[in-house]
């Protein structure tokens, strides 16, 4: 709740509750100012590789800026905003630090005329141009973003794409991946070509991914039969109670189906296994499936929560959560592509979250 805050120590100002911030690690961006606004912005700005700290009054700036920071926002309402660009400025590792000033309402132009006078880079209104706020400084990092994940070693960023690739597909060493300067190189065969373009979305939207390069990356060859059975346990797993779309697998071969993956109870592992065998086509079911109740409760709470996070800032109640194996799913349908953006991002902000999938749509009626 952003409404109600833990106290914070005059030792600790660091404030912990901002979402962003790594104490091991060197901070990159200051919020100064308003406590509640100022989290606002770091919800919206965890989305990017920042370190974000809070400087709750002017007083501490000068013992708390740190030389590896690359911005600064002072958040309205607040004591002493003057002075506080003032220090910044006098500062001698930092005087030349992008400053922006985001203001509580409607800046009247003598005021934001001052403030550009004292060395502010931008002065913006929040909560109406809250977008602007955030493209300000997606702009500043972005460079350091894309040199971030240049430099990260091949081995590692290599480990990072299976460890997505595994997150949706059972049978991972049916596949080859290839890393190189931002390119995947994907060899392999999908069951499906839905299986296809389940495992393209999840490596294109991994940080430091520029291009897919598809190499001998092929689907299995289906007769009719076997593409319209695909179609019915798809169905069915939509809806079968107590099973999560994205925690079961399934391949189909002349008539036999293999299921894998994990659901939340015994009752819902037979009612899918019956259910495939009543399908027309099917001489023959494997279930592989494992029980994880403890996973799927844990997996239906985080949703559950995501769900409510995202009701309270993008106020869309068409917005859907699935959640599994640390992989957030969105479908629904948002106002404009702002929203759209800001979902991704608070959805992001749990730690338990890896990568998020974005499916949402944009309605018609406002993209038309």
């Amino acid at each position: 709740m952003l409404d109600s805050y833990p106290s914070l120590s005059p030792e600790s100002q660091l404030a912990p509750e901002i979402p962003g911030l790594n104490k091991e690690r060197k901070p990159d961006l200051y919020l100064i100012g308003d406590r509640k606004k100022s989290r606002d912005l770091a919800l919206l700005l965890n989305g990017l590789d920042v370190n974000q700290v809070w400087i709750p009054d002017v007083r501490d700036i000068r013992a708390r800026l740190s030389p590896t920071a690359i911005s600064v926002i002072f958040v309205e309402p607040m004591v002493g905003l003057i002075r506080g660009i003032k220090m910044v400025k006098k500062s001698g590792l930092l005087k030349n630090i992008p400053i922006h000033v985001v203001t509580s309402n409607s800046c009247p132009d003598k005021l934001a005329r001052t403030y550009y006078r004292l060395g502010a880079s931008s002065v913006v209104s929040y909560p109406e141009e809250k977008f602007l706020v955030q493209d300000i400084v997606q702009e500043l990092h972005q460079n350091k973003a894309d040199r971030a994940s240049k430099m990260q070693p091949e081995g590692r960023f290599r480990r990072a794409m299976w460890a997505r690739l595994k997150a949706v597909v059972d049978h991972a060493r049916r596949f080859r991946l290839k890393c190189r300067d931002g390119v995947v190189y994907l060899a392999g065969q999908a069951s499906s070509r839905r299986q296809k373009e389940k495992i393209e979305e999840v490596l294109r939207d991994a940080p430091g991914v520029e291009r897919i390069v598809h190499g001998d990356f092929r689907v299995s060859a289906m007769s009719d039969q076997e593409l319209l059975l695909t179609q019915k346990i798809d169905d069915l797993l939509l809806a079968t109670e107590g099973v999560a779309e994205q925690s079961v697998a399934y391949e189909v071969y002349d008539g036999e189906v293999v299921i894998t993956g994990h659901v939340s109870s015994k009752r819902a592992m037979k009612q899918l296994e019956k259910a495939i065998k009543r399908l027309e086509g099917v001489h023959r079911v494997r279930n592989l499936i494992s029980i994880s109740r403890q996973q799927a409760i844990t997996d239906q709470n985080l949703a559950k929560t995501i769900e409510s996070r995202l009701r309270r800032f993008c106020h869309q109640s068409s917005i859907g959560v699935k959640v599994m194996k640390n992989i957030a799913v969105l479908n629904g349908s948002v106002d404009d592509s702002g929203k759209r953006r800001l979902a991704e991002n608070v959805a992001k902000q749990y730690g338990q979250i890896q990568a998020v999938v974005n499916r949402l749509d944009i309605s018609q009626a406002q993209g038309s």
